[in-house]
């Protein structure tokens, strides 16, 4: 979704998205899309929270699969975690990521770059599950590392 789509999605009539505004957790990068963030925290200023990742940089480009690009990955997965422990559902979406194949077919191979997830105990204990068997596959990024273990969890 484009930075102005979501902007303008914010500012719809109350009957497209009023209601949809009282549970938005918005996770961003603020030099990637300031504006964005602005408009959102002047429409809800009293409800509105900001966290801070520490130990981790996001702001620069990452080569896949060097140390660097690992780290980011599965502090995303413990980010994503903390969100469901929060009792948030979330849509999390980045890139143009699509989807080939058998919806219902347990081999196909994960793209995290698309997932909607639902907070609940089985999801929660999912994601620790997935972000802790980061350690047997040091050299691995989520998505392999999800795809060796879909089947154990």
């Amino acid at each position: 979704m484009s930075q102005s789509h979501l902007s303008s999605s914010f500012a719809r009539s109350p009957s497209s998205s009023s209601s949809h505004k009282q549970n938005v957790f918005l996770v961003s990068f603020r030099d990637q899309s300031q504006s964005v963030l602005e408009k959102f925290w002047r429409m809800r200023p009293q409800k509105s929270n900001s966290y801070q990742t520490s130990g981790t940089d996001f702001s620069g480009e990452k080569l896949f699969a060097t140390p660097d690009y690992l780290k980011m990955m599965w502090r995303r997965i413990e980010l994503l975690t903390q969100v469901l422990e929060m009792g948030f559902n979330f849509i999390f979406t980045m890139a143009c990521d699509r989807f080939f194949g058998d919806p219902y077919d347990s081999d196909n191979w994960v793209n995290g770059g698309f997932t909607y997830v639902k907070s609940n105990h089985r999801s929660i204990e999912f994601y620790k599950f997935w972000y802790k068997s980061r350690l047997d596959y040091p050299e691995l990024h989520d998505q392999d590392v999800f795809n060796k273990i879909k089947h154990e969890a």
